[in-house]
């Protein structure tokens, strides 16, 4: 085998050290970890560099949040792999994280210099990270992917930062967003080429079967923030007809409005809080329905998960794995309609052909295409192709 080709990830969206599992999910952001496990058999040798919220004593007290970041080490290990962590100071507004970029770009200029032989960079979200993308591009001539997400929206659009973001757009080798929705949106408003790349499955949780329990078993997995719409799954159970079991794995902010919601309309509930993955993995298999009532979901791989395990997986129009999975194979509701979602669920326990044919189907829709290994050939392919050009002509969509 001949020289491994060094590829560097620079992006907010990997673990933190492990020391911090037990306030994050066990799978918290390790995707990159699952594609690059893979393409290390295949002659690809990676590097990361995780950028931080810059964080201190003071700012942690102003903004609670922001504690954890006052903790992370500048190189430190998680799920096996060694990360160089690097900060930026973050400001209010849509100037703001373009600035603060530009200033922890100059304060790491030296700290870049180790990676000026790598054959290629994998940025995540245009600032900071494709910004320092850019700035390795422009001094040692090295080509980079580009994953944009909904949150870089902004960045485009803004006046205040259009002219950077469009260099960083424009010297992208490849443009790729995990959310098909989102890619088409982002592609429209920047006039770049985006192209949809998932994330995946582990093989080990594929788990066929159409059967489906007496009393069907409802389940859903999510951060129990407001925007993950958990409030809205309740609304709907609240009138429906017939008998069910709901389990909420997860924890947040909002776990007792949830519970006191779900006891004031008498809907039989579990609140299991966060569990291992493997034991999430369980009740999956041993559920019926799954539902993730979110719109803003940029993919949410607990969707893939639920479909690998056989359930009837509802999900958002428009939001999630939508554009990847159709509609004979997942169930979509209308965003932030309970009248949709309850229309659906009433259906689901009606007829419980209905989710034995939902469960089959969706299963066949993720088992072969959605895999690590599938979504590893598409980076792959992406990497290679970035290899081989300077970039992408700008493309009109007038």
């Amino acid at each position: 085998m001949g020289e491994k080709k060094k590829i560097l990830h620079i992006t907010g969206v990997l673990p933190l050290p492990q020391f911090f599992e037990t306030e994050f999910k066990e799978k918290d952001n390790d995707y990159l970890f699952e594609v690059s496990d893979e393409l290390e058999t295949r002659g690809y040798q990676f590097s990361y560099i995780r950028t931080c919220v810059y964080s201190n004593c003071l700012l942690a007290k102003l903004k609670p949040k922001w504690k954890i970041y006052s903790k992370v080490p500048r190189v430190y290990e998680a799920k096996g792999h060694m990360v160089r962590a690097m900060f930026n100071l973050t400001l209010p507004g849509a100037f703001g994280l373009p600035l603060t970029s530009r200033l922890s770009l100059a304060r790491y200029r030296s700290d870049l210099k180790q990676y000026k032989d790598f054959s290629l960079i994998h940025a995540q979200y245009i600032y900071p990270a494709g910004l320092y993308a850019y700035y390795l591009h422009q001094i040692y001539n090295i080509p980079y992917v580009l994953t944009l997400r909904r949150a870089d929206l902004q960045s485009i659009e803004s006046p205040f930062t259009r002219g950077t973001t469009k260099k960083i757009l424009q010297n992208a080798a490849y443009i790729t967003c995990p959310s098909f929705s989102h890619g088409k949106l982002l592609e429209e408003k920047s006039g770049y080429t985006v192209h949809p790349v998932s994330h995946g499955i582990r093989e080990s949780f594929l788990f066929s079967s159409v059967d489906v329990n007496k009393v069907p078993v409802i389940n859903v997995v999510a951060r129990l923030y407001g925007w993950k719409r958990i409030d809205l799954l309740l609304d709907a159970l609240a009138d429906v007809k017939g008998k069910y079991t709901l389990n909420i794995i997860g924890d947040g902010e909002c776990m007792d409005d949830l519970k006191r919601q779900a006891e004031k309309n008498s809907i039989p509930c579990d609140f299991k809080g966060f569990i291992s993955n493997t034991e999430t993995i369980d009740y999956l298999k041993r559920g019926d329905i799954f539902v993730l009532p979110s719109g803003e979901e940029t993919l949410g791989r607990a969707y893939l998960e639920a479909l690998a395990t056989s359930n009837a997986v509802i999900g958002v129009k428009n939001s999630g794995v939508w554009g990847y999975v159709d509609e004979t194979a997942m169930l979509f509701m209308e965003k932030d309609s309970v009248e949709s979602l309850r229309t659906i669920l009433q259906s689901l326990l009606d007829n419980h052909e209905q989710i034995a044919s939902y469960k089959k189907k969706g299963y066949e829709s993720v088992a072969n295409g959605f895999t690590w290994k599938a979504i590893a050939d598409e980076y792959e392919k992406s990497y290679e192709q970035a290899m081989m050009k300077e970039g992408e002509e700008f493309i009109s969509h007038e």
